[in-house]
């Protein structure tokens, strides 16, 4: 089962950060997305994103501002997926560069409706419009 911890990067506003993945992506390529990926071999979700974090926009996360949104549980590309995703608002502090990928923006919830992006997104955003 290939195991993956994402990140939906909000503001106070209510606003969500985005990673637009290049054209080698593996997967979702040229498509707006969460930060985070594929966990290592026995790493905690909460490590695994904290470290994806780093990897992606050279930004260190502690435990306390991960809140666990979701675990999502499917077959995705024929293959069982499991996908811990955790919110993390930028509560003004975090200085993001970007590392992988090749753009980031924040978007209103209304905007993402129209990207072309990774279907994850709109699953996380109704689960995260739940608890907000």
């Amino acid at each position: 089962m290939k195991k993956v911890a994402l990140a939906l990067i909000t503001d106070k506003s209510g606003r969500v950060f985005l990673q637009h993945r290049d054209g080698n992506a593996p997967t979702n390529p040229n498509k707006w997305g969460l930060w985070g990926g594929q966990m290592e071999e026995g790493e905690n979700p909460d490590d695994a994103i904290a470290r994806e974090l780093k990897e992606e926009l050279d930004i260190d996360v502690a435990a306390e501002d991960l809140k666990q949104i979701v675990v999502i549980r499917k077959v995705r590309h024929g293959a069982d997926w499991e996908g811990y995703v955790f919110n993390v608002e930028d509560r003004g502090y975090f200085n993001f560069i970007l590392q992988e990928g090749d753009g980031m923006e924040y978007f209103t919830v209304e905007e993402t409706k129209l990207l072309e992006a990774d279907p994850i997104l709109f699953e996380v955003l109704t689960e995260w419009e739940k608890i907000r």
